[in-house]
């Protein structure tokens, strides 16, 4: 149930979008990327708008359960992109099938899509049509074997803070393996890339006979939950890109005032809840097979302009050895790419959007279910490179690695 000032909250977005739309043509969207976007500029709006509830009112939000997003909206938006085998069937008891592939051997993929929402938000009808997006471009070959699983785990906002939700993805996860499965990926974005990277370390720390996932796609990982304060400073991406991100420091300063709804009584500063948040080490990292060793690979995109810009690519300096610089006040609006393809070690590869935002692909890029809607056979070829930038690199890399 929403709070009052909550319940106030939400009713004010429509009016959000009304005074939005009648100002656009005066003064355009929102800066950088999308301000000459209407449709995405909206979106980024109202998007600010929902961030800025409390996390009580944050789960009243979700209120759409996983399963009538999976068997009731989705199939209705999209008929056709949703005849799949076992679509929308439930794995286990917090997991469902995206599609099953028919016949699935244990040596075929699964890929286990990790939502993002801050841990405070379900799953979300778009990000359903972000991966059956991803799904339908891949390559005919790579798509017929692979299958996608969507962990539905439990909210922060519903009385369940970290790390309820690693528990989640352990169960899950250890399931799968125990029918014999031996080819897991993980897809994440955001909190859900924070999901992926803590259970690669719980993984290394538990040091179970369990296999670790094949390939790990981050998009826009959450590494650093807890921001200090001279991050909203000059020289640093959470100030120097406030304006033009979907988070924004006033955001994120309620993790500094009091992470307790988030993550209760965990302690942030441990490689399990938010690595950011622990002086980084390569020996942390060294000897993960996913980001290491050869077979398996690991992907990471995120936005020139979002504010989270430093941490993720201070993570990726010490858990990949990228070299590219965190950009302090370096925003040249030019693609920044680290590749390592080396012989004996795992395929890595880091892309920085141009003036791309925090969670582009899952945020604003998940209506390229509407071109596939009218055209079923497009391929990830024909989409236009700057509207889908995100979506083409995350295609491309898993028909590269699946």
């Amino acid at each position: 149930m929403f709070s009052p000032l909550g319940l106030l909250q939400v009713l004010l977005i429509p009016i959000q979008a009304i005074i939005f739309a009648i100002l656009y043509p005066f003064r355009g969207g929102v800066p950088g990327k999308y301000q000459h976007d209407f449709k995405r500029s909206l979106l980024l709006t109202l998007a600010r708008a929902a961030l800025k509830l409390s996390p009580q009112d944050k789960g009243a939000l979700s209120f759409l359960s996983l399963d009538y997003i999976l068997n009731k909206i989705t199939p209705f938006m999209h008929p056709e992109l949703t005849k799949l085998h076992n679509y929308g069937k439930k794995y286990d008891s917090q997991s469902y099938w995206v599609v099953e592939a028919p016949n699935r051997l244990k040596h075929d993929p699964i890929l286990i899509y990790l939502h993002g929402g801050v841990y405070y938000f379900g799953v979300s009808p778009p990000q359903i049509e972000g991966i059956l997006g991803i799904y339908h471009l891949l390559e005919p070959a790579k798509r017929d074997r692979l299958s996608i699983l969507v962990l539905d785990y439990k909210l922060a906002s519903k009385g369940h803070p970290m790390p309820a939700q690693l528990v989640d993805l352990v169960t899950t996860y250890k399931k799968l393996v125990s029918e014999g499965n031996d080819n897991i990926d993980l897809l994440g974005d955001s909190s859900g890339g924070n999901l992926a990277i803590t259970f690669l370390q719980h993984l290394r720390i538990a040091n179970e006979p369990v296999p670790y996932p094949r390939s790990v796609v981050l998009v826009s990982p959450w590494c650093k939950i807890v921001p200090d304060a001279a991050d909203n400073s000059p020289g640093h991406s959470f100030f120097e890109c406030d304006a033009f991100d979907i988070i924004c420091w006033g955001n994120s300063e309620g993790f500094l005032i009091d992470p307790t709804p988030l993550m209760g009584n965990a302690n942030p500063k441990s490689l399990t809840i938010s690595p950011g948040n622990c002086p980084y080490s390569y020996a942390d990292w060294e000897d993960i097979p996913t980001l290491n060793e050869q077979g398996y690979s690991t992907f990471v995109i995120l936005g020139e302009n979002e504010t989270m810009r430093d941490d993720i690519l201070r993570w990726c300096q010490f858990s990949l050895k990228s070299p590219i610089p965190l950009q302090l006040s370096d925003v040249s609006n030019e693609e920044k790419v680290f590749v390592k393809n080396d012989p004996g070690s795992a395929k890595k590869k880091v892309v920085v959007e141009p003036l791309g935002i925090h969670d582009g692909a899952m945020v604003v890029e998940t209506d390229v279910v509407q071109v596939l809607d009218q055209n079923p056979k497009t391929t990830v070829d024909q989409l236009d490179k700057d509207k889908y930038f995100g979506m083409i690199e995350i295609v491309n890399f898993l028909n590269d690695v699946l």
